[in-house]
């Protein structure tokens, strides 16, 4: 009984971790956003192309910047 209670227990950690997440999403920035962050991290251009070619971004993806 009690590992079914961890169980559920376990279930609504996870889907409250979720409901953080989403709420997370007004933190959500574009590239030109990013860019200029990083520039304020003292970051080169360069740099900064650099990061979004590991991540991929060709298309409009988008990325949360955690503070």
């Amino acid at each position: 009984m009690e590992e079914y209670a961890l169980k559920i227990q376990a279930e609504k950690d996870r889907r409250k971790n979720v409901v953080n997440r989403k709420q997370a999403m007004h933190r959500i920035v574009d590239r030109a956003q990013f860019t200029k962050a990083m520039q304020c991290l003292k970051m080169t251009p360069v740099d900064v192309n650099v990061l979004f070619s590991v991540f991929d971004f060709e298309l409009e993806h988008k990325i949360e910047v955690l503070r």
